[in-house]
């Protein structure tokens, strides 16, 4: 039945065929024989340290495919059903004889397997920890039977939110503010317990629980008409609308969801940036915005506490992640829709300019995100108005700094690969990994280097630059600075990394202003001819 599967076949050929499957499935087994290149012992030592750094390599190896595997989920299986819808071809999907969990069932097991083929492939670099000793094979087979639940349950969390989303952008925002608190609380887990053997039986405990509840809210969902991708929110029924409703006619949700135009512009207004403000947040449809309130909402009452324990950065690590996730959700489509919608040509060949159409994306994305972003700062302004002695007034403006510096940038970031790339998917893709390199691969290549090489802090601090979550914790003097910077060897690396994001962000709005018509125009004109818009200026 699972072979003779026809969503399955065709998925398979259409995937694992690609060119960038064959890439990243290199890119990961390089940075494995980097780590374990970087691990070995150069000389003879005794075998009680042998174990020791087994141990340490094998925790390296398992935390870092927790992670890698949690990222990458979503990306196979948020798009599964969105791009049916987005191609018109899940109408023709659902009048063939298959069932829906025969749909289901291929889509998902087309989502995971490259996933399984990512997790095996990791298991003769992993043997290596047998010739230091240290490591049992239980604990082996126990954390290859977490990662396979933890892929498993992810891919099925992108699955559902597929299958409830008409753009795949949506479907991933979605996946990853469901899938990323979840793999905190795994990180923490398996750091804290210390077994793989138990770590394993409590991910089967509570993925099997809700694995059951993924499954009977997809084919539900899969047995319900599917509305067409272009329906708006103004459609939408507030009275069906669960939990939050956003009223475009009251404040605050006008901050969010402006009401329609019904006069003239003024004179002077951009209108791309009016367009955008007034309509394309009903073309994204408010689900999404719905749901990324709520969940942030109820994940920042866990940290609610925090601001008032003199633990202040931490709390502001949990807004730089959250701005991580949200900002290019409203970013990464900026120009990428225009392409799939036909309507980027009736944008270029208008009155309107480079500049205009630039920063009207923009500022109509960030005004987006910092709204969001700024509801969830009023516990740091709380900290900072009863607590002025403990949280200084510099320190919160720094913090506040590094916090829309963040916004700012991946704003940009998300503009330029939208700009950049033709479909939306490929462009949220390529900008999420280029934050997580940015902002999480250093302090995982400090850990490693510190551990397997003996380097000092000072040494290395450069690898640190990128990175908004060292930078806040270099503001001021709180609890855990003596745990990441040993030696007093802190370097205050926020004000590098305000000056260098800042100028990194006007270097790209730069190169897209001026490299406009490469971008727009260049790559088609020697496929399909297009004329010039007037703006452009004569031909050569």
């Amino acid at each position: 039945m699972i072979l003779d599967n026809a969503v399955l076949g065709r998925e398979l050929l259409t995937s694992l065929r690609a060119r960038k499957s064959f890439v990243a499935h290199l890119v990961f087994i390089l940075i494995l024989c980097a780590i374990a290149y970087l691990a070995w012992p150069r000389e003879q030592v005794p075998i009680a340290l042998q174990a020791v750094l087994s141990r340490r390599l094998f925790d390296v190896f398992a935390i870092g495919q927790l992670a890698l595997i949690s990222i990458l989920a979503p990306v196979f299986s948020a798009g599964a059903m969105t791009m049916e819808k987005e191609n018109r071809c899940v109408d023709l999907l659902f009048t063939t004889p298959m069932s829906p969990f025969t749909i289901l069932l291929g889509k998902f097991l087309s989502s995971i397997v490259y996933l399984l083929c990512i997790i095996f492939t990791s298991l003769p670099i992993l043997s290596l920890c047998f010739v230091l000793g240290g490591v049992a094979q239980s604990e082996v087979a126990f954390l290859y039977i977490a990662l396979l639940t933890v892929a498993i349950t992810f891919g099925m969390i992108g699955l559902t939110c597929s299958t409830y989303f008409n753009r795949t952008h949506a479907a991933l925002s979605v996946s990853y503010l469901v899938v990323l608190p979840a793999t905190t609380i795994f990180l923490l887990l398996a750091v804290s317990m210390k077994s793989y053997v138990d770590f394993a039986l409590v991910l089967l405990v509570a993925c099997g629980i809700l694995l059951p509840i993924l499954v009977g809210m997809t084919l539900r969902r899969l047995a319900q008409p599917f509305s067409e991708v272009e329906t708006s929110a103004e459609q939408e029924d507030l009275a069906e609308q669960v939990g939050l409703v956003l009223v475009p006619n009251q404040f605050p949700d006008v901050l969010l969801a402006p009401r329609r135009r019904n006069d003239f512009m003024p004179d002077g207004t951009n209108p791309i940036l009016d367009k955008e403000l007034r309509s394309e947040i009903f073309g994204r449809g408010t689900l999404l915005i719905r749901l990324i309130i709520q969940i942030s909402a109820a994940v920042s009452i866990a940290f609610l506490p925090f601001p008032f324990t003199d633990l202040e950065p931490v709390y502001v690590a949990y807004l730089l992640a959250f701005t991580a996730l949200v900002t290019p959700a409203f970013t990464c489509n900026s120009f990428t829709q225009e392409r799939e919608r036909g309507t980027f040509d009736l944008l270029v060949t208008s009155m309107v300019t480079p500049g205009q159409i630039i920063f009207g994306k923009l500022l109509a994305s960030v005004r987006c995100s910092g709204v969001l972003t700024l509801f969830l700062t009023s516990p740091l302004i709380l900290a900072w108005v009863f607590q002025s002695e403990t949280f200084k007034t510099s320190e919160f403006f720094l913090q506040m700094g590094i916090l829309w510096t963040t916004v700012f940038f991946t704003a940009v970031l998300a503009l330029f690969y939208s700009l950049l790339f033709r479909t939306t998917l490929v462009s949220m893709i390529t900008t999420y990994l280029t934050i997580l390199f940015l902002f999480i691969a250093p302090p995982i290549a400090r850990s490693i280097l510190i551990t397997f090489t003996g380097a000092q802090y000072g040494e290395i601090a450069w690898l640190m630059l990128p990175s908004p979550f060292f930078a806040s914790f270099t503001v001021g003097n709180w609890a855990w600075q003596d745990k990441l910077f040993p030696d007093a060897q802190m370097v205050e690396l926020w004000k590098w990394f305000l000056i260098g994001y800042n100028a990194l962000s006007c270097l790209l709005l730069a190169v897209m202003w001026r490299g406009f018509e490469y971008f727009v125009i260049g790559a088609r004109r020697s496929s399909s001819g297009t004329p010039r818009p007037a703006w452009v200026g004569k031909p050569e």
